[in-house]
């Protein structure tokens, strides 16, 4: 069987799918998080094409389409009559009324809007101001009240900053190192907030806020509410890479011990932009990389390891050979640390479904067969109803649950609209029209993923961390 799935996707450039076979379930049920469907980096913030081509890369017949002109960027504001934004692939512009309309029509929730002086998008949601105040859109055919004071963006993955006075705004809110040495919430101590102390910085890290707090130690927020003591590890600096890790030619890096090693355009080895002395012995460098452990480098006319006495052990001309998969550190019987994403759920009934989450370590959920009474609301036709409209209720729901809880994400794009579908005359699993057919058009694939893309993974947030191309899609008995 052959499905179309994405080898690049840019929220506003080229989109390429792959028609490609892709892997089965197992007897009608996912052995995996993702099992039986093309899976993809979700890996693109809005307006920013990651450059990296996930997903397959097969030989089949590839269809390029070219994305209609590009959304403005979160954060964009424009004032006065003739003011607009394109936003979610429409225009929103401010008419001699001073009423908002889109694509040139005043749309039934739009009519609400009135004396409006500017429009804008912020955290890649659309935004006016009218009478003195600023509302934001809600997807539920309404607008919420932000307030008089302008809304601003919300710091960016990666943001820190340190000393009393320091502040991050994290999804929505302000963190604020106070005089005390705590931290607040839009001026206010928390209870969960209560426990911080001796706080010296304040950041974003994985998209999760962190601070740094008594004993040089950094914790991060879990959502339950309470904080995880992530050590004295800075986590705003990039890991060391794994063992066995080999980068070839002028420019390539490997970070080991906390410091990075790259080879210069002369050849030598340098220490975080250093040459230092033991590194002056360096010379005609092709190839850096970490064996057992250990820094290694290939040039010379061989390979060198780093040794203690600050000089190199020549290893000889053949390449260090990989360590066999039964060799280990530790005795057989240590205790061995699982990452909890090692763990996931593929069916789940919750939030607001007949069950709770469970309480055993997982780090993975996976959209698909969430609980039936919503299930629909986070499938494909649940959310696009008609073309370009959405309803993004049931599916913020689900993010905000789930990413608030530091799960990893998976969205199985699972489900085509009936206006969108090849054959309405036959109904899916869910009892759908057409919603398990091939689209009728790629384009309206296009047109819901980067509005998927631009929601969950805009502004330097991933809340999406995969995307799966369809279900099961070589399953024997499935028609398409």
């Amino acid at each position: 069987m052959r499905i179309a799935s994405f080898s690049h996707i840019a929220a506003a450039g080229v989109f390429v799918f792959s028609v490609a076979a892709c892997g089965g379930g197992n007897n009608g049920e996912d052995s995996g998080i993702a099992a039986g469907g093309a899976s993809v980096s979700a890996d693109v913030a809005a307006g920013i094409d990651s450059g990296s081509e996930a997903g397959s890369t097969s030989s089949a017949d590839e269809i390029e389409l070219k994305a209609t002109t590009a959304d403005d960027p979160t954060g964009t504001i424009r004032q006065g009559v003739g003011a607009s934004v394109r936003w979610q692939g429409r225009v929103y512009q401010i008419n001699t009324a001073k009423q908002l309309t889109r694509d040139g029509v005043v749309t039934a929730e739009l009519a609400k809007t009135s004396n409006v002086e500017a429009v804008g998008i912020i955290d890649n949601l659309l935004v006016h101001k009218a009478g003195g105040r600023w509302w934001q859109w809600t997807n539920s055919a309404d607008w919420r009240d932000l307030g008089t004071a302008t809304p601003v963006q919300n710091d960016a993955s990666g943001v820190l900053r340190e000393g009393a006075g320091a502040e991050v705004r994290w999804q929505g809110r302000v963190y604020k190192i106070a005089a005390s040495g705590q931290l607040t919430e839009n001026g206010v101590v928390t209870a969960a907030l209560a426990k911080t102390s001796s706080v010296a910085a304040v950041g974003i890290a994985n998209n999760l806020l962190v601070h740094k707090g008594g004993g040089g130690r950094w914790w991060q927020w879990t959502g339950t509410p309470d904080w995880k003591d992530l050590g004295t590890n800075n986590p705003f600096v990039a890991p060391d890479d794994p063992t066995n890790t080999f980068r070839y030619g002028a420019g390539a890096a490997v970070r080991w011990q906390g410091k990075e090693y790259k080879i210069s355009p002369a050849g030598q080895l340098l220490e975080n932009g250093v040459v230092t002395a033991a590194l002056g012995k360096t010379s005609n460098v092709t190839a850096v990389g970490i064996y057992s452990d250990q820094l290694v480098h290939q040039g010379g006319g061989g390979w060198w390891q780093w040794s203690a006495a600050a000089d190199w052990t020549y290893l000889g001309t053949v390449m260090p050979p990989k360590p066999s998969v039964y060799r280990r550190k530790v005795p057989m019987t240590a205790a061995v640390a699982v990452p909890t994403t090692f763990s996931g759920l593929h069916a789940h009934r919750w939030p607001g479904g007949s069950s709770p989450a469970p309480t055993y370590g997982y780090g993975t959920v996976r959209s698909l067969n969430f609980d039936p009474a919503d299930n629909l609301g986070i499938l494909w036709y649940g959310i696009n109803k008609a073309d370009g409209q959405y309803d993004w209720s049931k599916m913020d729901q689900w993010v905000q649950t789930h990413y608030s809880a530091g799960k990893q994400l998976v969205y199985s794009l699972y489900g085509t609209p009936a206006w969108c579908s090849s054959n309405t005359n036959a109904n899916d699993m869910y009892n759908q029209a057409g919603g398990d057919r091939m689209p009728s058009s790629l384009t309206c694939v296009q047109k819901f993923v980067d509005a998927l893309i631009r929601r969950y993974n805009g502004n330097g947030v991933r809340k999406l961390q995969m995307i799966e191309i369809w279900n099961e899609p070589d399953f024997v008995g499935i028609p398409y």
